[in-house]
């Protein structure tokens, strides 16, 4: 993940939040985030669990401010909504600004 943060250093809008999920190294980002860990990830996957759409996900993915998603490629059993993988595919919801040489990591701008 330092690739992918060091990267993301100064490329981060000022005003960014970020949403690190499989990740929990968000102690690297210079920027406001949320990220799953050991204790949070059941948490942020039960605060996503309502949404059944995209549109859903992005209501509340925008009253929390978020406006980038660092998703890690890791399996560690956290049961995800479909609508999360459906937004990062989506060309309308969520630009992918950069993937990480290994795949292990990618980083996503959420549009408007």
């Amino acid at each position: 993940m330092e690739r992918g943060i060091r990267w993301s250093a100064g490329a981060w809008p000022p005003r960014a939040r970020i949403l690190c999920l499989n990740a929990n190294r968000g102690f690297l980002l210079d920027r406001d985030y949320l990220a799953d860990s050991f204790f949070e990830a059941s948490q942020i996957a039960d605060w996503l669990a309502p949404a059944s759409s995209v549109l859903q996900l992005r209501q509340l993915l925008a009253a929390r401010g978020i406006s980038h998603i660092l998703f890690e490629h890791r399996d560690h059993g956290i049961k995800y909504p479909r609508a999360l993988m459906d937004l990062m595919a989506d060309p309308g919801s969520a630009r992918l600004l950069y993937p990480t040489k290994d795949e292990l990591f990618e980083i996503y701008e959420l549009i408007p």
